[in-house]
């Protein structure tokens, strides 16, 4: 049963401008929509309008051609042909003459959002160079089944890490003038049965823990997202109301969905429910959907908006004005990419013991060494297998590396160990100073894990090679979590994954202690085959075509917290050679917005420089059903030996959030959190805590600034327009040509109402400001003003409607010209939500935050007889509840004022 309406009151204003009489000025025009001054938008919508039913129908599916896919283009309008291709860690698909990067796993490894945009920003560059307009990737699946045979394609088991490094390998793929794609929206976490199979999740795992890195992506600026194969709750998701409910209502997103290749869905609930594109070839979205167009079942408004979204992309990303001259056979490589492979893989790299300090190596002690198992030079594990294997120009094989660094004075030898040759390599393990085991296990797309062991009879090697040396150090090439039985026979263990083309000079470059490892685990490595979280054949690899992910919110680390298990190795453990302190936690009161910044101290007591990667983890309060703790913030920090750093997190409300899966929207528990800040999971060095009394008022999730045309006073070069404020990264940044009066200006595109202003502040940030907004960009209403502003990341909360948002500065901390690298604007949720309860009842629910505010109802919604309802709201979670009788033949309308 549902109720007919449930009356809400918020400001409503309506404007009336220009842009009838603007389309009328361009179309005189041949081409209007090549009028670089007007926004994508604009010049999509001027060209929609000019094109035939079969003309839009040939943009919304593929075809046969030379990339993985292709839409063909358009030569009376002038709409060139889109190149799509594989490229989660590199141009993939066979393409030759690239850079295979270290996989998406050993970036993750990294910890270093930095690294993932340079990593994003060289796929963007080659893919760019050969030709290709929107690159397939990345991956942001997670990592929910260490089975999964594409692990090594995504970021890991947790949500927050998966979402950093996702979003900024977005923004550097989409910096070079790429389209990227966040793929396989949602739930697709494993191979087995992936074109059938039902992910059954409920409402509030997939919005907190799965959804998590797609709606990162799309605050990032994405241009693409792909759909899955698989169904979710018993819906093909490319045909799922979640595409347009979730991913461009809720979250904002302004690019367009494309299938999985061949993906299953019905062509009119797809394009309804908000697919926009079907790949590889028109099998759906050719002549079944034309012939749903012209019967009315679906409306030509959606084909329309359909076909503006993929223009709409292609004009943000210059693929009209900035034609790219590659092709497929194109040399894209350079000398820079190849270190940039090398110096990725070395960081990836993660020491997960490290007994009596035997690494790094010490080449004067030294005399020889045995380097042992196929994976060291017979069958290396350079890259994973499926669509994201990217062909690599050479192999750098790790004998041959650990060789040359090891250089003249040391003696190498090499035996392949495994595969029934373990006695050779004992006898060379006995007759050497250190034994080097290489070992790991190929997986790819397709198919899953059959087990969690090393194949073969490398577990066999490794505990013979160990027993014949005591100096014997294991090199896992691995794209998850691995058992290792053998771990407390062996002094020293890695973690290297599948590192790419630098594959040997990587691993040689940590042996010796070139590179001081600061790699850390992104996924947790299991004691036995049955610490697991999915550990029944339910939740894997599912039963009657269903998978149960029934362990909900407890994913990864968060399931063996909750269930007191330890595991071999912990979600973010990895050692240095050196040794890093922490100290003096600080935590400030939450603000009324919700942000709350807290600081510490690390220092460096080793004799080598490194970098250390802290780890922020927060527990929930008891009441709001989360796990122990969960990762909200990290930072990769060089300390120089012997040197020390501070170092500052701000949480802002989401990090403090729960979803509400009854008021569906994001609340945030009053209560006590706890803080824990440390060097893993399990490794927590600092701890504290902060207490909410009065929740801050959530907001939506959208930034509706995003991508929105902007005004400024002035520019300090080409190099920092106003754009650069609202495109979702925040290594860009308006920066204005001098200090004073200053001002940028959004336009929100329709009278929007105003809940939260967060402004992104560069090193040079305005101290006194306001913030403003106006129906009609000329009479402006003050929202908020201050003289102390302190810089860095202001979320500000204000009560207003506007089309437009204005930030005007006055002065600033110094005398030079204002830098914003971030201007996102947000409207409020919908404050009051309702749901059955019972065959004759329902729950009317609405944030705590609302005090002063009382529930109304009425049986007529044109009567002014509001009564008031006495009954006493019951508080959980954040929110008031009241139940309220219905009948089945009678409306009800339900207000708060």
């Amino acid at each position: 049963m549902h109720v007919p309406c449930i009356r809400r009151f918020v400001r409503i204003a309506c404007w009336l401008g220009s842009t009838w009489a603007l389309t009328q000025a361009l179309s005189a025009q041949t081409t209007p929509w090549m009028d670089t001054s007007l926004s994508p938008d604009q010049r999509a919508s001027l060209l929609v309008a000019q094109m035939t039913l079969d003309e839009k129908i040939g943009m919304v599916h593929g075809v046969d051609g030379p990339y993985i896919g292709n839409v063909s283009g358009n030569t009376r309008l002038g709409i060139p042909a889109l190149h799509l291709q594989n490229g989660p860690a590199g141009v993939g698909d066979g393409a030759m003459n690239v850079t295979a990067l270290p996989a998406p796993i050993a970036l993750a490894a990294s910890w270093d959002t930095g690294l993932a945009r340079q990593y994003g920003a060289v796929m963007g560059a080659e893919a760019h160079g050969k030709g290709v307009h929107v690159l397939l990737g990345p991956m942001m699946n997670l990592a929910r089944v260490p089975q999964g045979g594409r692990s090594f394609e995504c970021f890991g088991e947790d949500p927050f890490l998966s979402a950093a490094i996702a979003g900024a390998d977005v923004r550097g793929i989409q910096s070079e003038g790429v389209i990227a794609t966040a793929k396989h929206f949602v739930g697709n976490e494993q191979e087995t049965d992936r074109s059938t199979e039902s992910s059954d999740v409920d409402e509030r795992t997939l919005q907190e823990i799965y959804c998590a890195p797609f709606r990162a992506s799309i605050h990032s600026g994405l241009g693409a997202v792909m759909g899955s194969f698989n169904q979710i709750n018993g819906n093909y998701v490319c045909q799922s109301p979640l595409l347009k409910g979730v991913l461009k209502q809720q979250w904002g997103f302004d690019g367009f969905v494309m299938s999985d290749w061949g993906a299953s869905f019905s062509p009119n609930a797809a394009a309804i429910n908000g697919l926009d594109m079907e790949m590889a070839l028109g099998t759906r979205f050719g002549t079944p959907l034309k012939t749903a167009i012209q019967t009315g079942i679906v409306p030509l408004s959606q084909l329309d908006n359909m076909v503006h979204r993929i223009l709409a992309a292609m004009f943000r990303f210059g693929i009209f004005d900035n034609p790219t001259s590659g092709n497929l056979a194109s040399d894209v490589t350079s000398a820079a990419h190849t270190q940039f492979a090398h110096d990725a893989a070395a960081q990836a790299i993660v020491l997960l013991k490290n007994t009596g300090s035997l690494l790094p190596l010490n080449t004067a002690s030294i005399h020889s060494i045995a380097i042992i198992g196929s994976a060291a030079s017979v069958n290396v594990l350079s890259v994973g297998g499926g669509s994201a294997q990217v062909y690599l120009p050479y192999y750098n094989l790790p004998y041959d590396a650990i060789t040359n660094r090891a250089g003249p004075s040391i003696t190498t030898s090499y035996s392949v160990g495994d595969g029934g040759h373990i006695a050779e390599a004992v006898q060379l393990a006995q007759q050497s100073d250190i034994a080097i085991v290489c070992v790991g296990e190929q997986t790819g797309e397709g198919t899953d894990r059959s087990s969690l062991s090393l194949p073969g009879d490398q577990d066999a090697l490794i505990s013979a090679v160990a027993a014949a040396n005591p100096r014997t150090i294991v090199v896992m090439y691995v794209g998850a979590g691995t058992l290792m039985p053998w771990a407390s026979q062996v002094p020293a263990a890695l973690a290297a994954w599948y590192p790419g083309q630098e594959n040997g000079n990587a691993l040689a470059s940590v042996l010796f202690g070139d590179v001081n490892p600061s790699g850390k685990l992104p996924v947790t490595f299991p004691a036995n085959a049955t610490q697991v979280p999915a550990n029944t054949i339910a939740q894997f690899p599912g039963t009657n075509g269903h998978v149960s992910y029934s362990e909900k919110l407890q994913v990864g680390y968060r399931w063996y917290d909750a269930s007191n298990a330890s595991p071999q190795f912990p979600f973010g453990h990895g050692l240095s050679y050196t040794t890093f302190t922490y100290s003096n936690l600080a935590i400030s009161a939450v603000n009324p917005s919700g942000q709350v910044t807290i600081g510490l101290d690390v220092q460096n007591f080793g004799n080598r420089n490194g970098a250390e990667v802290v780890q922020l983890y927060l527990g929930f309060p008891p009441g709001a059903g989360e796990p122990p703790r969960q990762l909200k913030a990290f930072r990769k920090v060089p300390v120089s030996s012997g040197g020390s750093t501070h170092v500052s997190f701000t949480l802002i409300w989401e990090d403090l959030a729960c979803w509400d899966p009854i008021a569906h929207q994001w609340v945030v528990p009053p209560g006590t959190f706890q803080v824990m800040v440390g060097a893993s999971s399990r490794d927590i060095r600092l701890a504290g805590s902060f207490a909410i009394s009065s929740p801050p008022p959530p907001s939506g999730v959208a930034n509706i600034a995003l991508h929105q045309p902007i005004t400024v006073s002035s520019i300090l070069g080409a190099n920092s327009p106003g754009s650069a404020a609202v495109d979702g990264d925040p290594t860009t940044q308006w920066s204005s040509l001098s200090g004073g009066q200053q001002s940028m200006a959004v336009d929100l595109g329709a009278v929007r109402a105003l809940a939260r202003v967060r402004l992104g502040w560069g090193s040079n940030y305005a101290s006194s400001y306001q913030i403003l907004s106006s129906i009609d960009a000329t009479h402006w209403t003050n929202l908020y003003s201050t003289t102390t502003g302190p810089g860095g990341l202001e979320d500000i909360l204000v009560n207003e409607s506007g089309r437009f948002v204005q930030i005007s500065a006055t002065q600033g901390f110094n005398s030079q010209g204002y830098s914003l690298q971030e201007l996102e604007v947000y409207s409020p949720e919908p404050a009051l939500s309702i749901a059955t309860s019972g065959t004759n009842t329902v729950l009317i629910r609405w944030p705590l935050y609302l005090t002063g505010f009382g529930l109304q109802q009425n049986s007529d919604l044109n009567s002014l007889s509001w009564t008031s309802i006495t009954q006493t709201p019951t508080v959980i979670v954040g929110m008031n509840e009241v139940v309220m009788p219905v009948s089945q033949n009678s409306s009800k309308f339900y207000r708060l004022k």
